[in-house]
Formats: C-alpha cells, sequence, structure tokens
C-alpha cells in the first residue's frame, strides 16, 4: 500500500467555470488525508474562487501571461524560476490533473510528483506526462468527471461543490451593493458568452426583465468580463423605465466580487458560464439556459428541472459548442415564455424555502 500523500497538488488552471466545478475534489482529498497538504494551481485571475476554501492549504496562481510568452526570453527566464518554485521546490507527493490539456500535463510533469493523475479524456500530451488516469466518465456530470480523478488517487468521492466568498471581497461588495441601489431582493443576469453558441439573443434577456421584475423582484444586475460590456448593455431593456431598474456590473468587480453579488441574488439567470457554477456552489435559486450543452453533463447539481433547452424539430447530429457555425441558432430555441415560466417557479420555491439548488 502506498504511504499518504503529504503535499498534494491540484491543477486546474482554467477556466473559471470549471475551476467551481474542481472544488469536490478538492474536498475529496481533504477528507481523505486530513492532514496533508493540499495546493490548487489555477490562473491567477480566478485565485478568488478557491481562495476561502477551508480544504485548501495554498492557492497557486498561475501568471498565464508569463506562460504565454514563449518566445520572450526574458519570459522564458521568469516562467523557468516560478515552474522551480512553485512546482518542483515543494517537492509534491500526488498531483491531480483535473484539466487534462498538453498545457496542465506538462505542468504536472515539470513537478515531478512520483503519482501524477489525470481524466480519462486526457490529451495525449497529457497522457505521457502523467503515470494514471481516472475511470471513463461517459455521460456523467462534469463533477463526476472532476471526482473520477480523486477517487483513482484513493480519495472517496465527496461531492461538495460548497464556494465560499474571501471575507475582503464579501466587504467589498456590500459597500458597492449599497452605492448601485441593490439593497433590496435582486436578481443576476449573466447574458455573455465566449462562445456564440451559448448566448442568449440579447433581446429575450431584455424581455425577460419585465417577467422577473413583476415576480416581486426589485432589480436587475447584469454581469460580465471586462470584454463582454459591450454584450452585456446590449441585454439591458432600451425601455428608459425597465433601464432605470437594472445595474450593468460587467467590467466593475472581481472574481470574488461577482461571487459576492451572487451569493446574495435572488435568482441567477444564466447560460452555461462560470455564473451558473458560482450559484451552484452558493446555493442560489439558478435558471440556466443552454443550448447544444448537455444538461447531464453541464446542468446545475440540482438536476434538469432548472434547465430550459431549446425544443429540437428535426434530429442533431453531435454537437461541440466552439463550433463556430452553430451561431446561436440552438439558443434561440430556448423560448423566452418557458423561461418566464421557470423563473417564476424557482422564485416560489425560494419563497417558499425549498430547495432550488443543492449547497
Amino acid at each position: 500500500m502506498a504511504a499518504a500523500p503529504g503535499r498534494i497538488l491540484i491543477i486546474r488552471p482554467s477556466s473559471l467555470g470549471d475551476v467551481c466545478r474542481t472544488v469536490p475534489v478538492l474536498a475529496s482529498v481533504r477528507a481523505a488525508w486530513p492532514g496533508a497538504r493540499i495546493d490548487c494551481l489555477v490562473d491567477e485571475a480566478f485565485v478568488d474562487a478557491i481562495s476561502a476554501h477551508p480544504a485548501l492549504s495554498r492557492a497557486v496562481p498561475m501568471p498565464s501571461a508569463l506562460l504565454r510568452a514563449w518566445w520572450n526570453p526574458l519570459a522564458a527566464r521568469g516562467r523557468f524560476h516560478w515552474l522551480q518554485a512553485c512546482l518542483r521546490a515543494p517537492r509534491y507527493d500526488l498531483v491531480l490533473d483535473c484539466e487534462g490539456s498538453a498545457a496542465s500535463g506538462m505542468l504536472a510533469w515539470w513537478s515531478r510528483a512520483p503519482r501524477r493523475i489525470g481524466p480519462a479524456g486526457a490529451s495525449a500530451v497529457a497522457r505521457r506526462c502523467l503515470h494514471a488516469l481516472g475511470a471513463p466518465a461517459g455521460g456523467r456530470h462534469a463533477v463526476e468527471q472532476a471526482l473520477a480523478v480523486a477517487a483513482a488517487a484513493g480519495a472517496p468521492m465527496v461531492r461538495d461543490l460548497r464556494l465560499h466568498v474571501p471575507a475582503a471581497c464579501a466587504e467589498s461588495w456590500a459597500q458597492a451593493r449599497l452605492a448601485g441601489g441593490l439593497d433590496g431582493g435582486y436578481a443576476v443576469f449573466a447574458p455573455a458568452s465566449r462562445w456564440a453558441s451559448r448566448r442568449w439573443p440579447a433581446e429575450r434577456w431584455q424581455a425577460l426583465v419585465p417577467h422577473v421584475l413583476d415576480a416581486g423582484i426589485s432589480r436587475v444586475a447584469f454581469v460580465g468580463g471586462r470584454d463582454e460590456i459591450d454584450e452585456v448593455r446590449a441585454a439591458v431593456p432600451r425601455d428608459a423605465a425597465l433601464a432605470a431598474r437594472c445595474t450593468v456590473l460587467a467590467g466593475r468587480t472581481s472574481v470574488g466580487e461577482l461571487m459576492a453579488a451572487i451569493g446574495s441574488a435572488s435568482l441567477v439567470v444564466a447560460g452555461d458560464t462560470a455564473a451558473l457554477r458560482i450559484a451552484d456552489g452558493l446555493g442560489r435559486p439558478c435558471v440556466a439556459l443552454l443550448g447544444p450543452s448537455d444538461p447531464a453533463v453541464d446542468g446545475p447539481s440540482a438536476g434538469t428541472r432548472w434547465v430550459v433547452k431549446g425544443d429540437f424539430a428535426e434530429c442533431e447530429p453531435p454537437l461541440h459548442f466552439a463550433d463556430a457555425r452553430l451561431g446561436d441558432r440552438l439558443m434561440r430555441r430556448v423560448r423566452l415564455d418557458a423561461v418566464a415560466a421557470r423563473v417564476a417557479e424557482a422564485l416560489a420555491c425560494a419563497a417558499r424555502a425549498e430547495p432550488a439548488v443543492t449547497a
């Protein structure tokens, strides 16, 4: 029997939503080895998502800009020093690569850990850098796919998705919330996505606003990243009276403040984006709008009850969200009336203190 690892590294550089869905791996590893040092490597922009988790020993920020600038000799020197100090020097006993990409596999290899385990779907490059892979997860939820990596290391599968907002971010959001007029009950809309195949049309977000306000919500907060401001603003109603009850937070919050904003919301409506994963991890009522994404794999942890997916008149071939040919045609099949009905149901459940999502 292998000795219990004393130093463990979990690798999940990107994306923010996937970092959130890797938290159960952290909980599983802590349950298996309560006395171990457990670090987690994520992109430096996403550190807030995990830094306050009680099972974590240390967040290891990955300087993505430094690692991308492979052609720059000065960056190469800085990259080498970072790899030595953050991956090699800690002398990890066990590394769990929860991404399985070529880049994450090479980061695992650089650690020289005697045990390096990755997902069943790891890339060819990652497979050459790892010692073992988790069991194939088939069509199981993405959380189970991540947990299979922990199970391959000998950890119990603890399906604990709970996220924890850093105290400083909660405090700064409390101040920003009052300044933004969000002191009453508010809904969070997350209309933006890097992928056109995951974007619900802007005019339908606009049309959803009065439905939410009529259900007793005071205001609607539109969230997004700094590079999504124009897309988010396009989703705000053109009617002046409705727009006056909307607050655009896109580009104005850190990841931790976004978590705090979602954590105090009465409702979250989002596509297959990080906002949906954060709402899931913070136990907020959420309605997921899915186009090419499979609800059984990428839906909220509470199940398909809170998913609105398009009605497909014809048989669709296997789809991938990154296929540019899709455009937003699948998201256009997500009907406004279906979303409004599901929103009303989620708010009614919240009012009755029924669990809309698992914590």
